[in-house]
């Protein structure tokens, strides 16, 4: 929500984690949402497409826990090596 908000302005670094739709709705349903209840989540937020055209990282988010993990520490590693901008 940092972009919807005007906020990322304030950020050294920004970054998004995507799903496919398809594991998205998987997801939502496991935390007991119907599809129409994520639609409407995700219609307060910026499309997808447009969070990751925003953000400085983008994470890949279409496995388990634990490659999340390796791609967020990655990521985060990648951030510091690149200094203060993440770019």
């Amino acid at each position: 929500l940092l972009f919807e908000g005007g906020l990322a302005r304030l950020c050294d670094v920004t970054v998004t984690v995507h799903a496919p739709r398809a594991l998205r709705i998987d997801r939502a349903a496991q935390r007991g949402w119907d599809e129409r209840g994520l639609a409407r989540r995700e219609a307060q937020q910026f499309a997808p497409d447009e969070k990751r055209a925003r953000a400085d990282r983008v994470i890949v988010n279409d496995a388990d826990l634990s490659r999340l993990r390796e791609r967020t520490l990655a990521m985060l590693a990648a951030v510091s090596a690149d200094g203060k901008t993440g770019r």
